[in-house]
């Protein structure tokens, strides 16, 4: 028998995908349903709305990201910290499930509790990132005046921009990778 823990695991890449797709507002419980394959009643069992729904979401987008971020660790390649890893993997595969669009969706609601959630998960990346960045400048023996949260926010920005690239066509795949390593680098090295 599925639990409604089994059945919110199932649903909420689905979900996801669908307020990246539809925005917070152009989602509706209807729609959702549908790309589940249930009905509203069923999804209701789980989140109690479609609020909840979106919470849940913002916070199975810092799951899977760190899930992906965590798993580079034990594929450690010539040495390479695990700044340099995740930054590789980012310039690569940034963007792959557009999530960022579910963020900008979320940017848009004036909600105490979705404004609470994006908090978090911003803090949550910044604060992965300068432990990362402080690792790699140790192992490295860099020393900068550049703090590591700094530096952290400055490539979490870059890759804010690289979401825009990738949403407006601006660049290619090739240069948007190209222009997040070497932007991103500047703040890792300091």
């Amino acid at each position: 028998m599925t639990t409604n823990n089994q059945k919110r695991e199932e649903f909420l890449p689905k979900i996801a995908q669908c307020f990246a797709d539809h925005g917070y507002r152009g989602t509706t419980t209807a729609i959702l349903s549908k790309t589940c394959d249930v009905r509203e009643n069923v999804l209701y069992r789980i989140w109690p709305s479609k609020k909840e729904m979106f919470l849940d979401c913002i916070e199975h987008i810092y799951e899977v990201t760190m899930t992906l971020w965590n798993e580079l660790e034990s594929d450690q390649e010539n040495g390479k910290t695990r700044a340099e890893l995740t930054l590789k993997y980012q310039a690569k595969d940034h963007g792959l499930f557009r999530y960022y669009r579910l963020v900008f969706a979320a940017l848009m609601e004036d909600d105490p509790e979705i404004r609470k959630s994006l908090r978090n998960l911003y803090r949550r990346f910044q604060s992965f990132l300068t432990e990362a960045i402080g690792e790699h400048r140790r192992l490295r023996g860099i020393s900068t005046q550049l703090d590591p949260q700094t530096s952290a926010w400055a490539i979490m920005g870059i890759a804010a921009m690289v979401d825009i690239q990738r949403e407006l066509r601006i660049l290619p795949t090739g240069d948007r990778e190209k222009f997040l390593i070497n932007a991103s680098m500047q703040f890792l090295e300091g």
